[in-house]
């Protein structure tokens, strides 16, 4: 885009300059007044469908049209004088080749970039994420790598490589005496030849939101599990239903499937987790924040075993939970080790993958997250992710606006989206779960109510999951169809997408 906006702008610039020498030929004048108006135009479409806030765009606009003013009219007061038009022409041209172009393409690309730097968090080890063709053609960037004391490394490193570009990736380490240059050294990484994306490494955190405990009258559920009252969302989900269907068809069950929970970790000891759980590495079988096991025991809570909640894991036979931490115990993580665990998760061979986390960006940023979504898909698994808890419409939230993901609102116990809910009605693949007041299992064989889109996500991912114990093969298409069209209604449906029914799903699926 910059080097787009850049020859653009020239090109107008110079069409304007020669106009003013051909005025008595009207081919000529009719060309030049042609370059300079299509010039323009590509300039001015270039610089709105950029990346950047407005007021950044409009003191770009105010320079380039200052200098273009002050340029031509000197020109024009030389036109008779074809020496001095000709000085005046070679001057401008040492002048563009030797500073104004590479301050045209740099300062563009820092202006743009600069008015979103301040609305996200980025990485203070690794700020940048990029992809090369051939890690040699960085010989040259080299003097850049030297003059900032700049660090790289590979960025992922999944087992199958020859599916994925994701080996392509490398991060980018500004030291902290070079971080004033972070908007050079970006213009001056995404114009090296071979580089094909340049990104922020951002950091997301996750905010759990407290919450109230609701009790309901007691559903005959057919199983033990004390607490069951607790959870609302099972009366709106009809979980009475669930039961009875497997049972009746659990000899058509293809497998016991792996889902995996990217977060802050699971207590894996949990007494209501702990029958249910696979381990991948043991660092990540214990939680520091709460977050994590919080969501396990939504997703797969052990059933019918007298204590806590329930889950839709009948029998506890159909799929295992497991644990890849990518948040810190204070709830914070970097894109870069996000996806690193979303390759993790696939070359474990998980069937789902839930990631209740995510943060504010643009879905024009997110091509990294892209890749890693596809290569989770073509090793098997299913993608579902939380909308985000700002009130916004979740294209502005990733990794919920990825491309390929699932992407889950909240609701309430009225059905009404829950107030802190982002939207899904811009996404490809949106649904809705329960999302406010939710019980759910906390460390150290504890309970505990919160609030979240973060706790509606790994309801789906347990449906999902659920189905997949059926049908191996599913994918994300075919289960979100599944879901979408046996899903009811919530009092905003448009915006929350169609509220989950997990009995109905599986007989649509299995009929």
């Amino acid at each position: 885009m910059a080097y787009l906006y850049t020859f653009a702008y020239l090109t107008s610039l110079f069409g304007l300059i020669f106009w003013y020498q051909v005025q008595g030929n009207k081919k000529r004048s009719r060309l030049m007044s042609t370059l300079f108006l299509g010039g323009y135009i590509t300039y001015a479409l270039a610089l709105t469908f950029a990346d950047g806030l407005v007021s950044a765009k409009l003191i770009i606009l105010a320079r380039d049209m200052f200098v273009m003013a002050v340029v031509s009219q000197i020109f024009n007061y030389s036109k008779n004088n074809k020496l001095s038009f000709a000085i005046l022409f070679v001057f401008l041209i040492l002048a563009i080749k030797f500073f104004y172009f590479n301050k045209l393409t740099s300062s563009f690309v820092q202006l743009a970039e600069a008015s979103t730097k301040s609305e996200i968090n980025i990485s203070d080890d690794w700020e940048l994420l990029f992809e090369i063709n051939d890690i040699n053609e960085l010989e040259h960037f080299k003097p850049t790598i030297e003059k900032y004391d700049l660090s790289i490394q590979a960025a992922f490193d999944p087992q199958s490589k020859e599916i994925t570009v994701l080996d392509d990736y490398y991060l980018l380490g500004i030291p902290d005496k070079s971080e004033v240059y972070f908007e050079a050294i970006k213009a001056k990484l995404q114009n090296t030849i071979g580089v094909t994306w340049v990104e922020e490494n951002e950091v997301i955190s996750i905010d759990p939101l407290e919450a109230n405990t609701i009790s309901r009258a007691p559903i005959n559920y057919g199983i033990d599990d004390p607490e069951l009252d607790k959870l609302w969302g099972f009366e709106k989900m009809n979980i009475q239903n669930l039961f009875p269907f497997i049972e009746k068809n659990k000899d058509k069950i293809q497998q016991q499937a792996l889902l995996v929970i990217l977060d802050t970790g699971i207590d894996s000891e949990h007494e209501d987790i702990k029958a249910n759980y696979k381990s991948i590495k043991s660092k990540y079988d214990s939680d520091a924040n709460m977050h994590g096991t919080h969501c396990a025991g939504i997703a797969a809570s052990v059933n019918n075993n007298g204590l806590g909640i329930a889950s839709f894991n009948a029998n506890n036979e159909l799929y295992k939970v497991s644990s890849i931490q990518v948040l810190s115990g204070m709830g914070t993580g970097t894109q870069n080790v996000i996806i690193n665990g979303m390759i993790e998760a696939a070359d474990n061979g998980a069937d789902v993958i839930s990631m209740s986390l995510g943060g504010r960006s643009s879905h024009t940023k997110q091509r990294a997250y892209n890749k890693a979504v596809e290569y989770a898909n073509k090793k098997g698994a299913i993608v579902v992710v939380a909308a985000g808890n700002a009130n916004i419409d979740a294209i502005h939230a990733t990794p919920a606006n990825a491309k390929g993901v699932i992407t889950v609102s909240a609701t309430n116990d009225q059905m009404d989206k829950a107030s802190f809910s982002n939207t899904v009605q811009s996404l490809e693949m949106g649904l809705a779960a329960p999302g406010k007041d939710i019980y759910s299992t906390v460390p150290k064989n504890q309970y505990k109510s919160l609030n979240g889109t973060s706790m509606a996500t790994p309801y789906v991912a347990g449906v999902v999951a659920m189905l997949k114990s059926f049908d191996p093969n599913l994918t994300t298409k075919e289960a979100f169809k599944i879901l979408h069209s046996t899903g009811i209604s919530t009092n905003q449906k448009e915006m929350t997408g169609p509220f989950i029914q997990p009995s109905e799903a599986l007989k649509l699926l299995l009929n």
